[in-house]
């Protein structure tokens, strides 16, 4: 081998022997990564509105309930297992990778950048709609509410919002750590003090409250708001659920818990990965629970189940004759309602859903840009995926990289495009990419000859259930349930046009994800590095 083509083969090995990554996010840090990640107050706004308004007949305690003893238990071990077995940064792709195939974790890790990618397309507008305009709504201050509404307003906040997203996960993590512990424990204390007064307020006290905005405003009251939504629905509401609507309303409920699989992606810098990763995957799901759970018994104290399924249908069909509140009907609405109108509450949340926003673009870009650098160490993109500053501690190019390409896409959405991304695609996208491949290497995991070592040096080796490895029942929960969602997100009726509606797409992430492992495995090939190799041994923490 001559001396420069042995130059080029050392600058494709990428230094393999040391990330560069350290370990130094704690218990809480994961797990406040994972609620920030989850949303609270979107979670429970999205279990509201789509399952009411979707699944009339659904009982969403039952729903949640279910969710919460089966995918709510399941989905904490699983990832658990994998992340604390194989504690590296890049989580699915890591552990796919290594179980299944390199090109099937390249094609699914694909879906899910994807996915993430769209997400923060889409909630980029979250800090003006619905914060800043819902902030003007509830405060009656009618200049906020045109700047919130306006393509101009959104894009400027939009663009604040990814500077200071990319500043706070960018420049070391202990910089994100004092930003988001704070914004931890405000979410989750204003949430609870947000439902408080519906647990306080009578059901008379609220119609009195809905009828007289309705004088105010000019809108419906109380009976006559149930009566209107009916009459647009086609047909009177149920008077009592049935399980073929309550199992439909797994799909509204799911998004309490999915996503509190995140922590994953930090997994090399993660203290004590093996405990951390399961800790703060079953604590985030409970809290959300727990949050969820308390909004339903306020809501169902202050109205009748009627009245709720005409509030959901309402927001979800963007409004309806005769409702001229300035607000929306459901749950912020509700709240805002119960309370009396209380300002304080108005302003809660509002300021709940800003900041969350603000903390969840840190949290995506964070983990999105562990995907690159685990492609990185792998051979499996640009040297520059793997290059880690020695001053910040962050492959800080991968997550200026990320940023930038998502704040283009972003900003051609807000000025140009608000027509091309309709519905929560990326929903089905992460289904099928993300969870189910996961949940299949999950449950192969004992058995794969390709991973035995790994298995057998597992802290959870030991883990078994009639001499069933626990993370092989998990993942047989987990994907089961999966199922269910995925047949909603396609074949059902009611919604598939809400998160399945871009199948297309899909088989496209998953040929350029294919296409993408074949095209780096040729590129090193003529180099005489062999990448098979990489994936025979775990990335270096």
């Amino acid at each position: 081998m001559g001396v420069t083509e042995e130059r080029v083969t050392k600058q494709l090995t990428f230094a393999r022997n040391a990330s560069g990554l350290t370990r130094g996010l704690s218990l809480i840090d994961v797990f406040g990564m994972g609620i920030i990640d989850i949303l609270p107050l979107y979670g429970i706004w999205f279990m509201f509105m789509a399952g009411l308004a979707l699944f009339t007949g659904a009982n969403l305690f039952i729903s949640l309930g279910i969710t919460a003893i089966t995918f709510g238990v399941a989905s904490p071990i699983m990832w658990g297992v994998l992340g604390g077995s194989m504690p590296r940064s890049g989580g699915d792709y890591v552990y796919n990778s290594r179980i299944l195939h390199p090109s099937i974790a390249l094609a699914a890790s694909m879906g899910m950048i994807l996915g993430q990618f769209y997400w923060n397309i889409y909630m980029a507008t979250w800090i003006t709609q619905p914060s800043l305009q819902m902030l003007g709504q509830f405060m009656g201050w009618p200049g906020l509410v045109n700047f919130a509404e306006s393509k101009w307003g959104t894009f400027a906040c939009a663009i604040v919002l990814y500077i200071v997203a990319f500043c706070m996960v960018g420049f070391s993590m202990r910089v994100f750590k004092a930003v988001q512990r704070p914004i931890l424990l405000i979410s989750l204390l204003t949430t609870a003090i947000c439902f408080l007064p519906m647990l306080f307020t009578s059901k008379g006290a609220f119609i009195a409250n809905w009828n007289a905005a309705a004088a105010h405003y000019g809108s419906l009251n109380y009976s006559s708001f149930v009566a209107a939504a009916e009459k647009a629905n086609g047909a009177a509401f149920p008077t009592t659920w049935n399980w073929g609507d309550t199992i439909g309303g797994f799909t509204a409920v799911f998004m309490l818990v999915i996503y509190a699989w995140c922590s994953v992606y930090v997994g090399g810098e993660v203290k004590k990965p093996s405990r951390s990763i399961m800790m703060a995957n079953a604590l985030g799901g409970f809290v959300t629970v727990a949050l969820a759970f308390l909004f339903l018994f306020g809501a169902y104290h202050v109205a009748e189940s009627k009245f709720l399924i005409a509030a959901a249908q309402t927001e979800y069909n963007g409004g309806l004759a005769g409702y001229n509140f300035p607000w929306a009907s459901g749950v912020l609405g509700i709240s805002f309602v119960a309370s009396g109108f209380n300002r304080v509450i108005g302003i809660l949340l509002s300021l709940t859903w800003l900041i969350s926003t603000i903390a969840i673009f840190g949290v995506i870009m964070t983990y999105v840009s562990r995907v690159l650098f685990a492609w990185g160490m792998d051979r499996m993109g640009p040297k520059f995926f793997a290059d880690v500053s020695h001053r910040y501690g962050t492959p800080i190019k991968a997550l200026l990289f990320a940023t930038v390409i998502c704040g283009t896409f972003t900003a051609a959405y807000i000025l140009w495009l608000q027509n091309a991304l309709t519905g929560l695609f990326a929903s089905g996208l992460m289904l099928v990419t993300v969870f189910l491949v996961t949940a299949i290497s999950a449950i192969v995991f004992p058995y794969r000859k390709r991973v035995r070592g790994i298995w057998e040096s597992s802290p959870f080796y030991g883990w078994r259930l009639a001499r069933v490895p626990v993370i092989t029942i998990a993942g047989v929960v987990y994907l089961s349930y999966l199922v269910i969602l995925i047949y909603y997100s396609f074949f059902n009726s009611k919604t598939r046009d809400v998160t399945g509606r871009s199948i297309f797409t899909f088989v496209a992430v998953w040929v350029i994800g294919v296409a993408w492992y074949f095209f780096w495995a040729w590129r090193s090939k003529k180099r005489e590095i062999d990448v098979g190799q990489s994936f025979e041994m775990l990335p270096p923490e």
